[in-house]
């Protein structure tokens, strides 16, 4: 994240607030955490996965697209591009998450909608059955 800084005095909103970086076990982390503000990569998925309500700040321009079509489905909250972003926007965000059960419950619930975590089984039995069909050589 290029704004460690910036993240960490924000980590420090609460006492229960940790920031966390290049982490070993972030699906562990996930399934113990109740909000996260994350870069919308491959993670943003993960947290969807996990019903991890997120607020999401584009690190680079390709995350943008991904991040504007989660936020207008309603799956994840898109700030916007992190050298652009005022701190009070994420404090708002982030405020208005943890002071509302409903409003993180339902992102919550909006995130597993999208993202089952089976898509690897699905993708096992498809060549599974690829494998198991006869083939026919003209």
């Amino acid at each position: 994240f290029p704004s460690h800084d910036s993240v960490g005095a924000l980590s420090r909103l609460t006492p229960k607030s940790s920031l966390w970086i290049n982490v070993r076990n972030m699906a562990g982390l996930m399934r113990q955490s109740q909000i996260g503000i994350l870069a919308p990569g491959t993670i943003a998925w993960e947290a969807l996965a996990a019903g991890l309500p997120s607020l999401l700040i584009a690190t680079s321009r390709h995350q943008i697209f991904n991040a504007r079509q989660l936020d207008r489905g309603g799956f994840a909250r898109y700030l916007g591009r992190v050298k652009n972003l005022p701190a009070s926007l994420l404090a708002k965000e982030l405020r208005g998450l943890v002071d509302s059960e409903s409003a993180w419950s339902r992102l919550s619930r909006k995130a597993r909608s999208l993202v089952d975590g089976k898509g690897p089984c699905r993708v096992a039995r498809g060549v599974v059955s690829l494998i198991k069909r006869p083939r026919v050589i003209k």
